[in-house]
């Protein structure tokens, strides 16, 4: 086939919406022809690799045409204080005219060649439908994410920033589920759509009644099974992992609540935070008051190759975060063989099962003892039971292979020729 995809995140050097992007790229280009429509490959709206050096990492590189669209000058100028990391909602009204502008460069596409399908593949927010749903042509939409709304429960580890942050959030939800047309038309539009957590896919039958299909936004490339051989299962201190952007949402601050605890258990663990953000002095300063900073390693930002180190040599994986599609951090965990430790909600909730970590309840709004006492008791138990830690580490890398790309083939194989036919039998009536 010869697929037209949208993906305004894409690189091979990146993590997250960036892999979620290039992870499929390589894969489908294996059989279809793919033009691929992109914003950014580094850090900002507009930020470009050259195109060589993309074309580089591919497998089957004459089967991709990859089409930059840069923003206009106006989306230039909005996005500017986001850019400079000082207005970072700015960055939405120029994402929203950088969509009008995709629409303006697949009519002209579209004019000049002809597509079996289009592809709105990320980012997986729901907020942005963008246009190409307009288009007279096959179209499926997906996986998205978003929809849930933050428990109220997180709002009492957060600053009054984070609060009124994540208070918005669940109010637009509200709000744009309720009364947005587009999102409505294009959400009821697409041929096949895909929902990236079963939570998703729950709510998008109850609000526009739409059957959507589950498929976690993220799949994985290899599995790495030989980090289990030089993991040492029966070393007295125990290394935890826990990676993301340190700000509110991440719930970092549960985490270090459960390392003072386990130090008063006397329980060996070490903590290694790989990510940056806004909230790392605090976070510091919360570990130097309570005794635990010879406890934590601070990595920062690193290369994603020396992520997959620091996955490699720890022995459990830590998710605090109060809302999420499939963090790739997850798939990531799985492919080294490294349960993980999680709430029980949003993508880990369908990806994390018994074989490969534990599910900690989200707990009632105001009861933050139980959630740190939940980590904690999880840790140390798998810190005193290596028999089981070890069980856990091998169904992690049986639960990867679920969701190996190569997987995942025969599944976008299906809903594209479902896509087809949908459209079809849709234009004949």
């Amino acid at each position: 086939m010869n697929i037209l995809v949208l993906a305004y995140q894409l690189s091979p050097f990146r993590g997250s919406e960036y892999s979620v992007a290039w992870n499929y790229v390589q894969s489908m280009s294996e059989k279809h022809h793919l033009t691929v429509i992109y914003g950014v490959n580094e850090e900002h709206m507009g930020d470009f690799i050259p195109e060589e050096v993309l074309k580089k990492e591919l497998i089957y590189p004459d089967h991709v045409t990859f089409v930059p669209v840069a923003p206009g000058w106006i989306a230039n100028i909005i996005n500017y204080p986001n850019r400079k990391n000082f207005f970072r909602p700015a960055y939405y009204p120029a994402y929203a005219l950088w969509h009008k502008k995709v629409y303006r460069t697949v009519k002209k596409l579209l004019d000049q060649n002809s597509y079996d399908l289009i592809h709105y593949l990320g980012p997986i927010g729901y907020r942005q439908p963008g246009h190409l749903w307009k288009f007279d042509i096959p179209y499926i939409w997906g996986p998205i994410s978003g929809l849930t709304f933050v428990d109220q429960f997180f709002f009492s580890t957060m600053s009054w920033r984070g609060r009124i942050t994540y208070k918005i959030h669940n109010l637009l939800n509200k709000l744009q589920q309720k009364y947005s047309k587009r999102i409505c038309n294009a959400v009821k539009r697409a041929d096949v759509l895909l929902a990236a957590t079963t939570e998703c896919q729950k709510i998008i039958k109850d609000k526009w009644d739409v059957d959507a299909q589950w498929l976690p936004e993220n799949g994985i490339a290899d599995i790495t099974s030989a980090s289990l051989t030089r993991r040492n299962f029966a070393s007295a201190e125990i290394d935890l992992i826990w990676c993301g952007r340190v700000d509110a949402g991440k719930q970092l601050i549960i985490l270090l609540m459960s390392l003072v605890t386990l130090k008063k258990r006397n329980v060996n663990v070490k903590l290694h935070v790989v990510g940056d953000g806004v909230l790392v002095p605090g976070m510091k300063q919360f570990a130097d008051r309570n005794g635990i900073s010879d406890m934590i390693v601070w990595h920062g930002k690193v290369a994603r190759c020396e992520a997959m180190d620091i996955f490699s040599n720890s022995h459990i994986h830590v998710i605090t975060s109060c809302r999420e599609g499939n963090p790739t951090v997850i798939l990531e965990a799985l492919a080294n063989g490294v349960p993980t430790i999680t709430f029980d909600h949003c993508g880990m909730h369908d990806t994390i099962t018994d074989e490969c970590g534990i599910k900690i309840p989200v707990p009632e709004n105001g009861h933050l003892p139980v959630a740190v006492d939940g980590f904690s008791d999880a840790i140390e138990k798998l810190a005193s039971d290596r028999e089981l830690l070890k069980k856990l580490s091998f169904g992690a890398l049986k639960r990867a292979e679920y969701f190996l790309m190569s997987e995942r083939q025969d599944f976008f194989e299906k809903q594209y020729r479902a896509a087809v036919e949908i459209f079809n039998t849709k234009k004949n009536n």
